[in-house]
């Protein structure tokens, strides 16, 4: 079609939805993890080295299909905590695999990844969860000098006697839950990673292939 504006002829040009555009690949997280891990499923993905103590360090090491199976234990986990299309779920953590398994599990979920950066200072933080409005938080707890276990529940006190799940903040009023994934359970809204991800074995593979369909790349 042509339009006019100020006296000239504008061009608009119209075309086919970019997810029918063909070529390109997928274009959501949940397509491009299926087909990497379709392609690639034996290879290695990912490796992280951790300090055993003694001045060295033990490898862990996920292939693509032990990303996919690990991303989809984090999509069954959000689904049976009833997390819904488009909702925002907060990652605190630093590079480590669980990071990339919580981004992808997000996505396969039909949620929304929402990142929060390890170096906010707690009044940083504090803005960034009442923004953000993430109903969820999977974090890690020790990150260099700061304890984000106790920031989170200085920032928010009740988070310290609320059950997972049931966190009802004036503060930050769509946070119910918060996940961490390393140290000893705090108890509280806290849930351990484990335990989170032990919520999702009621949740059929089905339902999560068809969240991750209902994800559109708009």
């Amino acid at each position: 079609g042509v339009a006019c504006f100020m006296g000239e002829k504008l061009a608009i040009v119209r075309g086919i939805p970019l997810e029918e555009e063909p070529g390109l690949g997928a274009l959501t997280l949940p397509g491009f993890l299926r087909e990497v891990t379709e392609r690639y499923g034996p290879r290695e993905a990912l490796v992280i080295h951790h300090p055993d103590g003694q001045g060295g360090s033990t490898p862990e090491r996920w292939t693509y299909a032990e990303l996919w199976d690990r991303s989809v234990a984090v999509a069954r986990a959000l689904i049976a905590c009833g997390v819904g299309k488009n909702e925002r779920i907060g990652v605190l953590m630093t590079n480590r695999l669980e990071w990339v398994s919580a981004f992808f599990g997000i996505g396969l979920a039909g949620a929304t990844a929402v990142g929060l950066s390890t170096f906010s200072t707690p009044a940083e933080l504090g803005v960034l969860l009442e923004t953000s409005a993430v109903s969820l938080v999977m974090f890690e707890r020790s990150v260099l000098t700061k304890d984000f276990a106790a920031i989170l529940t200085e920032l928010e006190p009740a988070i310290a006697s609320a059950a997972p799940g049931k966190l009802a903040s004036t503060k930050f009023p769509f946070l119910r839950r918060l996940v961490m994934v390393d140290g000893r359970p705090v108890g509280g809204a806290v849930e351990a990673w484990d335990g989170f991800l032990a919520r999702g074995a009621s949740v059929h593979r089905d339902l999560v292939d068809a969240r991750a369909g209902a994800v559109k790349p708009s």
